[in-house]
């Protein structure tokens, strides 16, 4: 199972590097002129028939389109049940993939982008000026013309607003800070040209493009005028309209909500006419595991199938329904609190390196792997062990009780006090993961209290942060393994980890020499420090790497695999979806 696992993966990684060197979809073309690579890639589409050789026409009947729904879980991450979730905040449904729209596709499984609201892309010699070119064929879902000024708006939104979570990924654009700051309303090194927008960064980034490609495009002429620190929580969430292949139709908070298809689609029209989501919070996930077995759930992601023993449960008892495991670079990990609690309970303790290196040493990395039945590979840091930029001088850390405690004791640890750990998956494998860990820290003398986050977690994560250790999930590409590593940094998006000195000076100008290479040797040995430090010092203790899971009704819907055998992307090709009843 491990070798096939490295293989996949390894497969994955070996595509994914391929990207990072091109950077475009396609083979790319200097303009001699001005020195610029510009991406050919253009949609997939069908070619027309040849006429001379079509087949004769048949009288055979022609089956009326299906007008039955398809059924998703609907999953609001952080909680709301009077508004949808921004697109950048939702990662747990498909709602924001199907009604709005991003700059770019990124399909993994063949390493390339493909157009979605930017339909070419092009970058200089040295990756300090990227250009994106806007379709002006795209409208919105009320009937207007999604213009320039649509995605301009939407990345001075995700810069701007306090709310946002995909600031860091324009921090290399000059005039970042200001903007962020609230110095001024513009971004310095934004310039629009016709429908034609060029971004001029402060230094070299490679993989600029792989940060921004999923930036997803909302109206300017509806959120225009709101402020941007209230424009997540304004009243066009009740019912917000997008570009996307589908626009919602009826809403029924917090119950379930319809989707129906955008004929006036900019792209292919999408395969399925009708689309439902439905909540399954008041029932938690149990209730949507049974969902899917009753075949009340058509296609079922992330947080439903959580691991490979969910999988095998719903597939023993509905064998219509096929799972399908994607090679991913995901990252489970566990990470001190070293910022403030909104109830002032700050452990002291977790700012001691020694005290961190104790909990790496309690956390049994292997055994919390085997929950998931080959599905995940224990890992010693945040980089894929089979990875290119693996540092195998790093050793996988064992379980051991007696250094933990001889390292407790030498920092002077409070065992009198209790260490608070949240989780915010709800399954029974991390219920099984926590009770061990539980277990393990007590064998030391250490008090662990686990409890589960429920409601805003958006809240409680990165405001409330009434926790001193988070279990977490993070996520990098085979073409970029060490970008985790971003939040040692001083400009980290984890608000929970504090804005630490030393972790600045250890990570920041390293990271930065990381982003700004392309050439893979000194990526490799950029990346290597990366994780030696992070090793030595435990501001994020790493679990292991988890494979991702989705499953589907082969009775009810036909969805086009391919889709789902790399992990990573936002390429669905709706077109291909098709309702089979």
């Amino acid at each position: 199972m491990k070798k096939t696992l490295a293989l996949l993966l390894a497969l994955v990684m070996l595509v994914g590097v391929l990207a990072g060197c091109n950077n475009t979809p396609e083979q790319t073309k200097p303009n001699s002129q001005d020195g610029t690579e510009k991406a050919t890639n253009q949609p997939v589409s069908t070619p027309p028939a040849d006429t001379k050789d079509a087949a004769p026409e048949t009288t055979e009947a022609v089956i009326p389109e299906s007008e039955t729904p398809m059924k998703l879980q609907w999953m609001q991450g952080i909680g709301i049940d009077t508004l949808f979730e921004a697109p950048a905040h939702d990662m747990q449904s498909l709602y924001p993939q199907m009604v709005f729209d991003p700059l770019m596709f990124l399909d993994s499984l063949n390493a390339r982008f493909v157009p979605g609201i930017a339909t070419d892309w092009s970058h200089n010699e040295d990756y300090t000026e990227f250009s994106i070119t806007i379709r002006e064929d795209a409208k919105w879902h009320d009937g207007e013309p999604l213009t320039v000024d649509d995605v301009v708006f939407s990345i001075i939104n995700d810069i701007a607003n306090p709310n946002s979570t995909r600031a860091r990924k324009y921090m290399y654009v000059e005039g970042f800070e200001a903007l962020q700051n609230g110095e001024t309303d513009t971004l310095s090194g934004m310039t629009v040209n016709g429908n034609v927008i060029t971004f001029k960064l402060s230094q070299k980034q490679v993989l600029f493009l792989e940060e921004i490609y999923a930036t997803y495009v909302i109206p300017k002429h509806l959120l225009g005028d709101i402020p941007f620190a209230d424009a997540d929580s304004s009243d066009f969430w009740k019912k917000p309209v997008g570009s996307g292949p589908y626009k919602i139709d009826e809403v029924k908070f917090p119950d379930y909500c319809t989707l129906v298809r955008n004929d006036e689609y900019w792209g292919e029209p999408a395969g399925i006419k009708n689309v439902q989501l439905v909540s399954y919070q008041a029932g938690g996930n149990d209730a949507a595991v049974a969902a899917v077995i009753n075949g009340d759930i058509d296609f079922a992601m992330r947080q439903l199938i959580t691991d490979q023993a969910v999988a095998d449960n719903i597939v023993s008892q509905n064998k219509d329904v096929k799972p399908i495991s994607m090679a991913a670079y995901n990252i489970r990990c566990f990470v001190p609190n070293l910022g403030p609690r909104a109830d002032h309970n700050e452990k002291a303790d977790l700012q001691k390196k020694e005290v961190r290196q104790a909990f790496d040493l309690l956390i049994d990395q292997d055994a919390i792997a085997s929950f998931y039945n080959g599905q995940a590979v224990a890992s010693a840091t945040l980089v894929n062990p089979v990875g290119t930029e693996y540092n195998t001088d790093i050793p996988n850390v064992a379980k051991d009780v007696s250094e933990a405690k001889k390292l407790l004791d030498e920092a002077g640890f409070d065992y009198s006090q209790t260490i608070d750990m949240a989780y915010y998956y709800n399954d029974q494998t991390t219920l099984d993961i926590m009770a061990l860990i539980t277990q393990d820290f007590a064998e030391a003398g250490v008090t662990l209290n686990t409890f589960l986050l429920e409601g805003d977690l958006s809240k409680l994560i990165y405001e409330d942060c009434n926790y001193d250790i988070i279990y977490l999930a993070g996520a990098a590409k085979a073409s970029d393994q060490s970008a985790y590593y971003f939040q040692c940094t001083s400009w980290n998006t984890y608000s929970f980890m504090g804005q630490n000195e030393e972790r600045a000076e250890l990570f920041d100008e390293l990271m930065n020499s990381y982003n700004g290479t392309s050439d893979a040797e000194e990526r490799k040995e950029l990346s290597w420090k990366l994780q030696a430090l992070n090793y030595e010092y435990a501001y994020m203790i790493p679990a292991y790497i988890l494979n991702n899971i989705v499953a589907y009704n082969t009775a009810h819907i036909q969805i086009p695999e391919e889709c789902f055998e790399a992990s990573g992307g936002n390429y669905y090709k709706w077109e291909s979806w098709k309702m089979l009843h």
